[in-house]
């Protein structure tokens, strides 16, 4: 199996092609608030400017919808997001969320002018079986559902804001793992 090549960010370094963004890169990209906006911002500049793909799933948007949705709520309530269930609101009334459908609606318009919404190119059963077998490599089920997609999207780098992925050492395909 192919060592898991890990790298830390630095301009003008370039990821080689596709790149697959885990969701803490749309999060980091989409709010000037978060602690790597810049360094994401530098970073799908970067490979815009060098036509580097750039990849995104349905997962990685879930993700991220829901980390921004969950932000926007806890501020227009006024309260710090740690004190805010956003599942436990949404279960009593998912309405709460109507308020912010235009920016959520917006960030997905914005996120797929600069990366390409991928899918796996593989069977159902190939996709589930490379996922449980990842969850060997990674704990968070999400995490192993990531390198996933990105296997099976052809991916070549996998930029992420997240430490979970630095315990990979070897997998059945090759991958550079940017981390900003």
């Amino acid at each position: 199996m192919p060592p898991v090549i890990h790298r830390t960010y630095q301009s003008p370094l370039l990821a080689p092609g596709p790149v697959y963004l885990d969701s803490s890169i749309l999060v980091a990209f989409t709010t000037t608030h978060d602690r790597y906006y810049p360094r994401a911002v530098q970073f799908v500049g970067d490979h815009q400017v060098a036509r580097v793909e750039l990849q995104i799933s349905v997962l990685g948007l879930d993700e991220a919808l829901w980390r921004l949705a969950r932000g926007m709520v806890a501020r227009s309530r006024n309260i710090p997001i740690r004190q805010l269930d956003l599942g436990k609101l949404v279960k009593r009334g998912p309405s709460v969320l109507a308020p912010h459908l235009p920016q959520l609606r917006q960030a997905v318009t914005f996120m797929q002018t600069w990366a390409t919404l991928v899918a796996p190119s593989s069977s159902p059963s190939q996709f589930v079986d490379s996922w449980l077998d990842r969850l060997s490599d990674i704990g968070g089920l999400h995490d192993a559902q990531h390198l996933a997609l990105a296997e099976h999207t052809g991916a070549r780098s996998f930029a992420t804001t997240d430490r979970d992925y630095q315990q990979l050492t070897t997998l059945p395909f090759a991958l550079m793992v940017y981390r900003l």
